[in-house]
């Protein structure tokens, strides 16, 4: 049986050979041995809108992936649920603004998601969190956009310089929460020690700044922030230190 690596770089050129209106991106892309990671990448498909989404999955099923992230039944029962509350036009509490459903073939998942508001490529990579995964395929045009050299060496994890960094809360609690992939990526073989550190700085400044707005909901709601910024910042310098010397 061919190797992981070797299904999902398969997987990747049929999926490209398809008419699906979106984008192939994410770890997937990298040029890496995907048999050595601790946990293996999926194939990350983002369309540009719910119709095309629908439009995926019906082409991907045509090709014989089946619902759920594995073989395991109670995946498949949610994927497909999933997909008929799509149909029905239902959405979660969230109304996230990305959706995604969970199919697979030959050990490999594919994650078919919407961008809403997003059309192309480069929108959808404007939006991850860091450069080292900044690249993707756009199906319809056959346009490869790679970014993962363009900002810091490609194993080393920088934030996404094209997203909003400011030390407004709303805007560090959507950075810090995906600190975890921090971790995911070292442990695949990235330097994710710069990201770190960033993240650290952007909780100092917020904390050194204090409560912007006075009233007492807003005050309740720094307070709140702070805690848990904390509670990140102490997880991140305690990561830190422990690869300090590798």
């Amino acid at each position: 049986m061919p190797s992981l690596t070797e299904r999902i770089r398969s997987a990747i050129e049929e999926i490209k050979t398809t008419s699906i209106n979106g984008c192939v991106t994410g770890s997937c892309m990298l040029d890496a041995d995907f048999d050595t990671w601790d946990t293996p990448p999926d194939v990350d498909v983002f369309t540009y809108g719910e119709l095309y989404m629908v439009d995926a999955v019906c082409q991907l099923r045509a090709l014989g992936y089946e619902w759920g992230k594995d073989e395991e039944r109670r995946s498949a029962e949610q994927e497909a649920t999933k997909y008929e509350w799509l149909l029905q036009g239902k959405r979660n509490k969230s109304e996230s603004l990305l959706q995604t459903l969970k199919l697979h073939r030959d050990g490999v998942c594919v994650n078919v998601s919407c961008r809403k508001y997003q059309r192309t490529v480069s929108d959808v990579i404007a939006n991850f969190d860091m450069t080292i995964i900044m690249k993707g395929y756009d199906i319809r045009l056959g346009a490869l956009v790679d970014y993962t050299g363009c900002y810091s060496d490609p194993h080393v994890a920088i934030l996404n310089p094209l997203r909003k960094q400011d030390t407004d809360m709303w805007t560090i609690a959507k950075w810090v929460r995906q600190y975890d992939r921090v971790i995911k990526y070292w442990n695949r073989g990235f330097d994710t020690r710069p990201a770190c550190r960033s993240y650290v700085e952007m909780i100092d400044e917020f904390l050194e700044r204090g409560a912007l707005w006075t009233s007492p909901q807003a005050t309740e709601a720094y307070e709140s922030f702070a805690a848990e910024f904390k509670e990140h910042k102490e997880r991140m310098l305690l990561w830190l230190k422990d690869k300090e010397d590798c």
